[in-house]
């Protein structure tokens, strides 16, 4: 019942911004004085049924010669303007809309959008009134390796502003970021433990063509959805607790651990590379709002997905090339950008897992390093370094290095088939099932199709010799818990004057951002295939009304905002088209020709319908790829 209670304030709403256009192109003719035919509050088209025909309307009646109705389908409305089509000869009465100077025509195709606009205005108004749900401006993860965890942030801090801009919700600080210009330096000013900081970000391209980016979600470890049946949703979690520690058998390692979890991200890791399906995992949960603690335990199922991946318990090598290393490392960390890692504590480094594993087993460490064409010794706590290199270091990873896709062990794990057949750190695999192994990926592939059966790997050790084992693969069996995390929201509601004001503020704002957007696309830090149309308005229409009524006027400002823009855009077919042929008609004393205006609207009809084509394709992959 409440997904037909959202698709039917969604159609109204709609329907109200269309027809408020409409009421302003209306109101405009009667006030220059040109007459109306019709005018209705959505369509009425009609059904012919043998010689009758039928309305779909619910009534009408005439008033000063307009007819007046209420059409059944309600998508917007229309308005019937006597004299308005320049492929008909004029009666010569005065009330025909191209009697009328270009001036007073001016002033009905942009009256549409001047309505939208003031429509906007008293829509964010009503919606602040009501209150709107809102993303807070917390940074849910940094992405490793991006501008902003170069620089320091972290997750969990909260964005105060943006160049000196106040930001109050994470769309706001995600848009003003997205149209940033390219290359240019920007201060991002947050709030973290009480501390305000400030961090000089040069912004880079979003790799999905949405403007710029510095690397930070919104999607924090707060719990917005448990999956039916899954083994959180039979312990009766439920969603708006945070997940702050887990406790888990370590696949990796070999070893009971526990970890604090800061970003969903790490969750996400955890379970896939380290935890395995009927494993105990000790969750710890916590409450914001007033404190409130929860630990519980149940068992992890298996991802389904893992079910049909096979796995030997070997991971790829790694250069151990220090590709990048966060500000939040400091002065005290000893590695710099390119350093490379040769050994630790005399053992020769393959993979982060096998460093990890030292650091574990060690107080102190020693490391041999490679910088320039020097090597030097460090030995640090191990500990210590450990949680710098997790929280502040990449290393240079196959996909940037394609020479290290080599079948070589850069790691076993405890009790894998690896380790059981004899295989360590170091070893080359020679072949598989008597299939050459050339590269790590193309192992991975045919360990996949082997499956469960028994076959033969041939390897090699450091020192040449080489040794055949039987071998037998096991399933990825990746944990799976049932979290779904999202956002930390708010609802910023206020007193009716306040309510004004910031109506006010979001149609300027939102408004400017027409035209960056536009500005975006020119300098292609825009890809086209963002852009919406109905399938994409309708389906965010219908996630934005789940949040309230507040929520859902405000998204219909939005989109009466951009209607009151866009259609004042110099395309012949749109209101903005019109008031070009009037500024060509003022400039040359006449109007333009017939066949001239016909032959640009007609291209800028085809124009729309293949943007709209467009637009729509890329709206339903997008939810394809969603749902």
């Amino acid at each position: 019942m409440d997904v037909l209670l959202y698709i039917v304030e969604i159609v109204i709403g709609v329907g109200f911004i269309i027809f408020v256009h409409e009421l302003g192109h209306f109101i405009a003719c009667k006030i220059i004085g040109a007459k109306v035919r019709k005018f209705y509050l959505g369509f009425a088209p009609s059904i012919t049924l043998g010689k009758k025909k039928f309305p779909l309307r619910l009534f009408k009646f005439t008033h000063n010669d307009t007819e007046y109705g209420i059409g059944l389908i309600p998508l917007g409305g229309f308005v019937d303007i006597e004299g308005s089509d320049p492929t008909q000869k004029l009666k010569g009465n005065p009330d025909e809309f191209l009697s009328k100077p270009p001036g007073k025509r001016a002033l009905v195709f942009a009256a549409g959008s001047i309505m939208n606009a003031i429509s906007a205005f008293v829509l964010f108004a009503i919606a602040f009134s009501i209150g709107v749900s809102m993303t807070s401006p917390i940074a849910g993860s940094v992405e490793p390796g991006s501008p902003a965890w170069r620089a320091g942030m972290k997750a969990g801090d909260l964005i105060l502003s943006v160049d000196g801009t106040p930001v109050e919700e994470f769309q706001e600080f995600w848009t003003n970021v997205a149209f940033l210009p390219e290359g240019v330096p920007t201060k991002i000013e947050v709030l973290r433990d009480g501390e305000r900081l400030s961090f000089e970000i040069v912004p880079r391209k979003d790799p999905l063509g949405r403007g710029m980016s510095i690397g930070i979600s919104n999607i924090t470890n707060i719990i917005e959805d448990v999956i039916k049946d899954s083994p959180a949703a039979k312990e009766s979690i439920g969603a708006g607790w945070r997940l702050v520690k887990v406790e888990y058998n370590d696949a990796l390692l070999g070893i009971r651990s526990e970890r604090e979890i800061r970003a969903p991200d790490e969750f996400q890791v955890l379970l896939r590379d380290r935890c395995r399906g009927g494993d105990e995992l000790v969750l710890h949960l916590k409450k914001e709002e007033n404190g409130e603690t929860r630990v519980v335990k149940l068992t992890a199922a298996t991802n389904p997905a893992s079910k049909s991946i096979y796995r030997l318990g070997i991971i790829a090598p790694e250069a151990m090339l220090v590709s990048a290393v966060s500000c939040t490392a400091g002065d005290e960390f000893p590695l710099k950008e390119k350093d490379r890692l040769l050994s630790a504590n005399g053992v020769e480094l393959y993979s982060t897992a096998q460093l990890e594993k030292l650091c574990i087993e060690n107080t102190e460490i020693e490391l041999l390093i490679k910088r320039d064409d020097a090597q030097a010794n460090i030995r640090v706590d191990a500990k210590k370094f450990w949680r710098w290199v997790y929280e502040s270091v990449i290393f240079e990873t196959p996909t940037d290095n394609p020479r290290l896709d080599q079948p070589i062990c850069g790691y076993v794990l405890p009790n894998s088939p690896a380790q059981r057949a004899g295989l360590e750190i170091g070893d080359r695999i020679v072949s598989f099932g008597g299939i050459e192994v050339k590269r790590f990926s193309q192992l991975a592939q045919l360990v996949t199709e082997n499956g469960a059966k028994e076959t033969e790997i041939v390897f090699e050790k450091p020192t040449g010799e080489k040794r055949r084992a039987k071998i037998t693969p096991i399933p990825a069996n990746v944990a799976f818990v049932g979290l779904a995390f999202g956002p930390i929201r708010f609802t910023q509601r206020t007193d009716i004057f306040s309510a004004i004001s910031l109506g006010l503020k979001r149609t300027y704002l939102w408004g400017m951002r027409v035209f960056l957007v536009v500005r975006s696309l020119f300098a292609k830090t825009v890809s086209p295939k963002h852009l919406s149309g109905p399938v994409g308005i309708f389906s965010v229409s219908y996630i934005v009304a789940r949040y309230g009524i507040g929520t859902l006027l405000y998204f219909l400002a939005l989109i009466s905002i951009n209607l009151a823009i866009v259609n004042l855009f110099p395309i012949p077919i749109l209101d903005g088209g019109h008031l070009l042929f009037l500024g060509i008609e003022k400039i040359k004393g006449s109007p333009l020709s017939v066949k001239a205006q016909m032959a640009a609207q007609l291209a800028s009809l085809v124009f729309l319908i293949a943007l709209v084509i467009f637009v729509t394709y890329h709206d339903v992959a997008r939810l394809w790829t969603t749902y």
